[in-house]
């Protein structure tokens, strides 16, 4: 058994020491880095198979998960102004819509919000399959429009449980699926959470990941058949391709 103390809180969570005692102390996060570490403290907190506690430590535990969610609540602004390369191999991922859910959520840059799309007033519901992956874009790129791109952030697909909308999170990309959407060059990037205890799949290396053959081939057939746009299939690339796309759309020096 472990002690129910202030540092287990975030040992047991796995919590860098300084986000642990803010949470504790009920303070705000103080990044939106920080705030993706809420969906980890609440998961292993709950979950935790060593874990006494007392009915003193279940009224802690209750205000611990009470100002994490707090501190999940989504920053209403600077989401494109973040970086998006956190190293040679991971960057941010910003989470718009839950895998599993088909409700077309997007970050609205005028208000800074997460709304749900409209289509001829309606709000914008999947007729199909529900998002097979966390659907979001990557801060601080830009599809170039003069190079075939959309001139929007690049869509990236982050594989694993359901996240919140506006989660931010450290993602390591794997492939990239090459679209073109009604002529235009839409591209998106499949990642794996950069935190082993998040990835799945338990690799990322796209070598090494058993059956990616195949959650390509579902990921490309999701695509096709989920709207009424006249979408193509052009390619995949691999792992080394997706970075360096992702490193020649950045909207600014990271």
């Amino acid at each position: 058994m472990i002690a129910f103390d202030k540092p287990s809180y975030y040992a047991v969570a796995g919590l860098p020491a300084p986000v642990g005692y803010r949470i504790i102390q009920g303070r705000r996060l103080r990044t939106r880095q920080e705030a993706g570490y809420c969906n980890i403290i609440i998961r292993k907190l709950m979950t935790h198979p060593n874990l006494f506690l007392t009915p003193t430590a279940k009224y802690a535990l209750s205000v611990v998960i009470a100002w994490s969610l707090m501190a999940c609540t989504p920053h209403k602004t600077g989401y494109y102004d973040m970086a998006a390369l956190v190293n040679d191999s991971t960057i941010n991922a910003v989470i718009e819509i839950p895998a599993g859910t088909n409700k077309k959520t997007e970050l609205n840059t005028a208000t800074h919000t997460f709304e749900t799309d409209k289509r001829d007033g309606q709000d914008r519901i999947i007729q199909f399959l529900p998002y097979p992956a966390n659907y979001g874009f990557i801060p601080g790129t830009l599809s170039d429009k003069t190079k075939g791109g959309d001139g929007d952030a690049i869509d990236i697909l982050v594989i694993g449980e359901a996240m919140q909308t506006g989660t931010v999170i450290q993602v390591i990309p794997i492939a990239m699926l090459q679209l073109t959407d009604n002529g235009e060059e839409d591209f998106k990037v499949l990642a794996v959470p950069a935190d082993a205890e998040l990835n799945v799949l338990r690799s990322s290396r796209a070598g090494t990941i058993r059956n990616i053959e195949a959650i390509k081939q579902i990921i490309a057939a999701w695509f096709l058949n989920y709207d009424t746009d006249a979408v193509q299939v052009t390619g995949w690339s691999g792992q080394e391709e997706a970075m360096r796309y992702i490193r020649d759309n950045l909207a600014h020096s990271n």
